[in-house]
């Protein structure tokens, strides 16, 4: 994105967004399970909360989006008991929640007392 300026265009993120929809849209489909079928939809705003924190440059908004979207893979990891995806998505919430508390509001309030 940095380097090519074609890139950067606002189209990429409506086709990437489509597609994941898409593709959820058809993994609901070809789920058998009807108790399952919903599940698809946690990836799918997932994947288009990620995709919305690609674009943006604030990397407290950038943990802002980590916040907004793991919720939806831990539920996800709960419902498939996937233990690795569980502690990979916990130690994300942990880091983005450390990362606000300690850049974005301890520093950031240091910083406006020198000041």
């Amino acid at each position: 994105r940095k380097k090519y300026a074609w890139a950067r265009h606002y189209v990429w993120y409506i086709v990437f967004i489509t597609l994941f929809v898409l593709g959820g849209i058809l993994s609901m489909f070809l789920t058998e399970d009807p108790a399952l079928k919903w599940t698809a939809i946690l990836p799918i705003c997932a994947f288009i909360l990620t995709t919305i924190q690609l674009s943006l440059t604030s990397t407290f908004k950038i943990r802002l989006f980590v916040l907004l979207s793991t919720p939806f893979w831990i539920a996800y990891d709960i419902i498939f008991q996937n233990i690795a995806g569980l502690l990979n998505d916990s130690i994300s919430i942990v880091s983005a929640i450390v990362g606000i508390i300690v850049i974005d509001i301890i520093q950031k309030r240091k910083m406006m007392k020198q000041n």
